[in-house]
């Protein structure tokens, strides 16, 4: 008995060991059940907006899970802080929960390199649902531009014993930096010049801190020495990146800073990575020379012109008297040129050519600027019938360099208005018929000079194409007109021709037949005379008709069997006409062809009727011709048009 005893003793307790263990076991995994209740997310979501912040600036993270609304403690801890400054600047707030419910950021670096991480703990949560956290981290100060910034966040919950938590890596972001690229880092003074300016995702222009989604570039934005400049930015939405063109003209000589205020903008939903981070991007244009200068007015009588030249020495050094040479030369348009007078330079002209060099006790200092006025020359009157360019060129060489001597140039081009412009159109042109036509050709002119002219200094000449056979006019309201021969009309005005455009009438000619085989282009010219002052302006329109010929060459096409692509060469014609496929539509089961304008297909089909939406074979345009006959056959036809 006292073994049994003792043997059932022993297992006994045994059983109560077993008893005890499954129902810690139960406790424990009632605890980890009840850990894991309060926060019901199987992942932690984190999002980030596109943006690329400055080193110094700011980054936002929104960290999303829910939970159950079970008052439990947690923390969030931020790892992988590469180009981040840790705690410095950083901040967490939480949806529902009290800034006084979260700890300050803390610091713990691990061991033997095992690097660092940051942390916030959060008391009190009795929030339910999706829980929103935002995260605001600070971008190193000696962050490289380019450098990757990937933090991980990690969510940690203890119930008790056990530890529950959820990780989640954000998304890629980079360091930032607006940058520009000029066109040119050399210019004149009126040259039209572009500054392109790059701004990151999150980068905006002006420097005010306002948050906006939008993102906006004005004007006001640039500070530069241009004359009214046009800015123009590729992208509006604040998360792309995007281009900003900064166009204008140099307005003066020297050194010409052109700079874009800009602003690390961040994420326009949250202002706490809105620290006024604002710099303004700049690039400078070495301005040499510029030229100055209008031509007389009305441009078109010519008359005397000056200009002035504006130079900036920046070679670095001093010029002395002597060391520096401007020339202006004048092009053929112009009959002279005259020498101005300037204190402390001598100046001569030689043709259209003026010279001058400083002199005397003349020094121009490293940076300093200087203009010198008074290059003249006269401008011969446009006596043309077009409007023409009048460039002239300045120069200046700085030659007392120890690199050697510097050259630089300006131009300047000017419109030289013509003095009136004469009209011609024809009807028809293009003329039907091989034989014998009548064309009718319509006329207007246009006084430009900015007065009336006087009747008695008007006189107008139409000239019918070469070979008409008989010309006549019906003259408009102020002219009288006289034919003097087949070809011949002349006009002359009743009345002054005021400003503006003035009918002159409609001129019917007869011209020969055509009996060549190729086409000819019939073409009238009227003349309209203007004596203004001592000067004749003469000024001269035309136009054409083409006229084809009696003998008009043929168009052929070898055609295959099935699908043929064919430019038209034939003349404009019906689809199954005689100068069209009629003499093979019985081998033809259907033409295709591309409407682009109208965007879709165009067919006919023998016998078709209604479902042809293709009638017209017209000359210059692709058509697909699908060929029944086995052995192909051939088309010819009169070439077009």
């Amino acid at each position: 008995m006292t073994e049994l005893g003792t043997y059932f003793g022993k297992r006994a307790v045994a059983l109560g060991a077993i008893v005890a263990l499954l129902l810690a076991g139960f406790a424990a995994l009632a605890q980890q059940q009840a850990a894991k209740a309060t926060i019901t997310s199987s992942t932690l979501t984190v999002d980030v907006k596109n943006v690329s912040p400055p080193a110094g600036g700011k980054i936002i993270y929104k960290l999303t899970w829910t939970e159950d609304g079970t008052a439990t403690d947690y923390q969030v801890r931020v790892t992988n802080l590469g180009n981040l400054d840790g705690c410095t600047n950083a901040s967490l707030s939480v949806t529902g929960i009290a800034a006084a419910s979260i700890s300050t950021c803390s610091t713990v670096t691990l061991p033997f390199g095992g690097g660092t991480y940051i942390y916030w703990n959060v008391t009190d949560n009795t929030d339910t649902g999706s829980i929103t956290a935002t995260v605001v981290l600070q971008v190193s100060a000696g962050a490289s531009v380019g450098a990757s910034i990937q933090p991980t966040f990690t969510l940690l919950q203890t119930v008790g014993s056990n530890t529950y938590s959820l990780s989640a890596t954000a998304p890629a972001r980079a360091v930032g930096s607006a940058t520009v690229t000029p066109t040119a880092t050399e210019a004149v003074a009126g040259q039209q010049v572009t500054f392109t300016f790059t701004l990151p995702p999150g980068w905006t222009c002006g420097n005010d801190g306002t948050e906006d989604p939008t993102r906006a570039c004005v004007a006001a934005d640039v500070t530069s020495g241009l004359s009214s400049p046009v800015v123009s930015v590729s992208d509006t939405n604040l998360y792309a990146p995007a281009t900003v063109t900064v166009t204008g003209q140099p307005s003066g000589v020297g050194l010409n800073t052109v700079s874009l205020d800009v602003q690390y903008h961040g994420d326009a939903d949250n202002a706490g990575d809105n620290n006024a981070i604002a710099t303004d991007v700049s690039a400078t244009l070495r301005v040499w020379i510029g030229l100055n200068g209008t031509l007389p007015t009305p441009t078109f009588a010519g008359g005397s012109a000056s200009y002035q030249v504006e130079i900036a020495n920046l070679t670095g050094q001093d010029a002395s008297a002597g060391t520096v040479a401007v020339t202006v030369t004048f092009p053929p348009e112009f009959t002279s040129a005259t020498a101005p007078s300037i204190s402390g330079w001598s100046c001569s002209a030689s043709g259209l050519v003026v010279s001058c060099t400083s002199s005397g006790t003349t020094t121009i200092n490293n940076g300093d600027t200087v203009t010198l006025s008074g290059f003249a020359g006269v401008l011969s009157p446009n006596t043309g019938s077009s409007s023409r360019s009048i460039t002239v060129q300045a120069q200046v060489t700085f030659t007392n360099l120890i690199s050697g001597p510097v050259t630089k140039t300006a131009t300047r081009t000017d419109t030289q208005d013509k003095a009136g412009s004469v009209s011609v159109t024809a009807n028809p042109t293009v003329i039907p018929s091989a034989g014998s036509s009548v064309v009718q050709w319509t006329v207007s002119v246009s006084n430009d000079t900015g007065s009336s002219v006087a009747a008695a200094n008007v006189s107008f000449q139409f000239k019918a194409p070469p070979g008409t056979l008989a010309t006549n006019v019906v003259p408009a309201s102020g002219w009288s007109c006289t034919v003097a021969d087949a070809e011949t009309v002349n006009c002359s005005r009743t009345a002054s021709l005021a400003t503006g455009s003035t009918s002159v009438g409609t001129f019917v000619t007869q011209v020969p037949a055509n009996a060549s085989a190729t086409i000819v282009t019939r073409t009238a010219t009227a003349t309209l005379g203007l004596t203004v002052g001592s000067t004749t302006y003469t000024l001269q329109g035309s136009a054409n008709a083409l006229h084809p010929g009696t003998g008009q060459p043929n168009v052929t096409y070898n055609l295959v069997f099935g699908w043929n692509l064919i430019t038209w060469g034939g003349q404009t014609t019906a689809v199954n006409g005689p100068n069209g496929l009629g003499s093979i539509v019985a081998n033809v089961s259907a033409v295709y062809t591309f409407d682009a304008a109208a965007q879709t297909w165009l067919a006919w089909f023998p016998g078709g009727g209604p479902a042809n939406t293709l009638t017209t074979l017209q000359h210059g345009t692709a058509y697909f011709v699908y060929v029944t006959n086995p052995a192909g056959v051939t088309l010819t036809v009169p070439a077009g048009p």
